[in-house]
């Protein structure tokens, strides 16, 4: 494999977000891994080095992207509600664009974790050059925003999951 064909393949991966590629070419095979990843070590480390024997296991840390810090984060996040009645889902009452700001360079009307109370502007969706604002129907805190800004949202979508107090 030429190093350009690697520069541009590290390149696409960093671009795209990608974690891990598998090249095949004939009998010769080449995995590519970027970011960070948790687990558990069952390697046996030189004498010297960590005097460690292989039949202990030893946590390490190898770096891990954001979409895979945020994916983890979320599915915590989904295991806690699936287990917790007390969120409300706030869903789209229309088709549009989802924005969390405002205008394109303030903050964002809401972040994970702020509170809110009954109708305060969560965000505006944008059908047909209207900005139509959506409210919070109960108090509470912001447990998840589960659209990103300028995504198109369908009809009951949803777009926030909310703790209620």
């Amino acid at each position: 494999m030429k190093d350009i064909d690697l520069s541009e393949i590290f390149d696409s991966m960093k671009k795209n977000d990608i974690n891990e590629v598998i090249i095949k070419t004939g009998n010769v095979s080449y995995q590519i891994r970027r970011g960070i990843l948790r687990g558990v070590n069952n390697i046996a480390h030189p004498q010297g080095s960590s005097g460690v024997s292989a039949n202990n296991q030893n946590s390490y840390e190898i770096p891990i992207s954001n979409s895979q810090f945020i994916n983890n984060v979320q599915a915590n996040v989904q295991e806690e509600i699936s287990q917790n009645k007390n969120y409300f889902e706030v869903k789209s009452p229309l088709v549009g664009t989802f924005y969390a700001t405002p205008k394109p360079d303030s903050s964002p009307f809401v972040d994970i974790g702020n509170k809110v109370s009954k109708g305060q502007t969560l965000c505006v969706i944008e059908a047909m050059k209207n900005f139509n604002e959506i409210t919070s129907e109960v108090d509470g805190f912001v447990r998840e925003i589960c659209v990103k800004n300028g995504e198109i949202v369908e009809y009951g979508k949803i777009l926030f999951r909310i703790e209620t107090i």
